[in-house]
């Protein structure tokens, strides 16, 4: 089961599928597009994107990239964002200490002031941490994800006939909004033979101890890590492809 619906989404199934795993979508958290301050990128310099949703956010509101130089998060948000570039993108490796690191070596605090463009909720406030390093910096706020309240029906079902065998996290956000469901926490689902795959261990962290049967996390904090974990797993169960809840990201809409 995976619960990312957007077109991330659907390249995330498509590969899952690939690698013989079954997917079913079920979204922890739908993202909903919000107005910007436009002034606060205006005589920006440099953009940051911490994920693939502030690129269709960003874009789909007719933000411009321009000749700016470019940096995101990791390998997906960057392709995300090289549809629309007219120069190279910058690439961290999935996390914000490596984007960090990417970004102090190669843009000085003189080149010009750099923007995050992000959601409302941060893992990680990119623009304060440069603030620190004196980097003229700001933020343009332009989506919101907001937490799923229950399962839908179709999950709680595939949930009671144990036909869930993992459960994909690819946020901390996502984890703690499944870890908090009504059903989840009155123990009402059979979650006992379930795993869950984290494509990281600071996600793995935010997941609640004694819900699932193991917590597993990839090596590195990118999709091919975590095929390789699910990989990994398969073989462990004998060669049966497990199916997955992936508890991410929905679909893009506006209001």
């Amino acid at each position: 089961m995976l619960t990312r619906s957007d077109r991330q989404a659907c390249d995330m199934s498509s590969a899952f599928a690939a690698a013989g795993h079954e997917c079913l979508e079920e979204p922890m958290l739908r993202i909903r597009w919000m107005s910007f301050d436009r002034a606060a990128i205006a005589d920006a310099t440099a953009l940051v994107f911490t994920s693939a949703n502030g690129v269709d956010a960003f874009v789909g509101q007719g933000g411009v990239l321009g000749q700016r130089m470019l940096y995101a998060v990791g390998s997906q948000t960057a392709a995300r964002l090289t549809g629309h570039a007219a120069r190279p993108v910058f690439i961290g490796d999935g996390d914000a200490t490596s984007l960090l690191r990417l970004i102090y070596s190669t843009w000085k605090p003189a080149s010009g002031k750099i923007v995050h463009v992000c959601g409302t909720h941060l893992s990680c406030n990119i623009a304060a941490e440069l603030g620190q390093w004196g980097y003229a910096t700001d933020r343009a706020v332009v989506y919101v994800a907001e937490p799923l309240q229950a399962l839908t029906q179709r999950a709680i079902e595939a949930l009671r006939r144990c036909a869930v065998d993992g459960i994909v996290f690819l946020s901390r956000r996502a984890t703690e909004t499944f870890c908090a469901l009504p059903q989840v926490r009155a123990g009402s689902l059979t979650l006992n033979d379930v795993t869950a795959f984290c494509i990281s261990e600071n996600v793995a962290d935010a997941v609640t101890p004694g819900i699932f049967r193991h917590v597993s996390s990839a090596s590195h904090p990118t999709r091919a890590a975590l095929l390789r974990l699910l990989s990994v797993a398969t073989q462990g169960c004998g060669g049966m492809s497990p199916t997955l809840v992936s508890a991410d990201q929905g679909p893009v809409y506006q209001t």
